[in-house]
């Protein structure tokens, strides 16, 4: 009789668990994976990579960084242009010369607007002397002053415009070859590749 109620009661316990009480035969639920924080987010990505340098900074002084290095960046707008105009005046100047120093060889037995060969100052000389403007027609002469004063300004102009951008390049931080950064910048610069006169184009890496 003992061993018949035993069963008895051991039945009516089990009948009063719910459903989904736990089990001998459900296993324990596996503990979540630990995972890093910022492991694989973007900002741990951004964490974990190095800044990128500029590669090019207008230096204002004090040391230079080691990766960078201290150039002269020379205007090539105004190294062209200047040239440009003192080629296109001195062009001028030379048909002057031609036309009205062997015209005045022929007529007055004076060459004054040959001093027109010359750059620069030629064309001023080429005014002539009080003696010479003596003997030429004044309105032959009133059209050769304009055209020396014409030529000589743009003379001028070219050379003033060529040497502001030789004489007063900028001073620029470029990245040295094999820095970080991608990307680039060029500029004229008015020297040969030994340092001689002429033109060549420096193109500088970075981001």
């Amino acid at each position: 009789m003992i061993p018949l109620a035993l069963s008895c009661a051991a039945a009516l316990s089990l009948a009063g668990l719910p459903d989904d009480a736990p089990t001998a035969e459900t296993g324990t639920a596996a503990p979540a994976a630990e995972t890093s924080p910022g492991a694989s987010s973007p900002a741990g990505n951004r964490l974990l990579r190095p800044a990128p340098r500029p590669a090019r900074m207008l230096y204002t002084g004090g040391a230079i960084p080691p990766e960078y290095e201290l150039v002269n960046e020379y205007d090539a707008s105004l190294l062209g242009g200047g040239m440009s105009s003192l080629v296109f005046g001195y062009t001028g100047g030379i048909i002057f010369a031609l036309i009205a120093g062997i015209h005045s060889l022929a007529s007055i037995q004076r060459g004054d607007p040959l001093w027109a060969l010359f750059p620069l100052a030629g064309p001023l000389l080429a005014l002539g002397t009080p003696t010479y403007r003596g003997l030429v027609d004044p309105d032959l002469l009133y059209l050769r002053d304009v055209v020396c004063l014409g030529v000589a300004a743009v003379q001028w102009l070219g050379a003033v415009l060529a040497g502001i951008g030789y004489f007063f390049p900028t001073r620029v931080l470029v990245l040295k070859e094999g820095g970080t950064g991608g990307g680039g910048a060029g500029v004229f610069l008015p020297l040969g590749p030994g340092g001689g006169p002429g033109l060549s184009w420096s193109v500088a890496f970075g981001p």
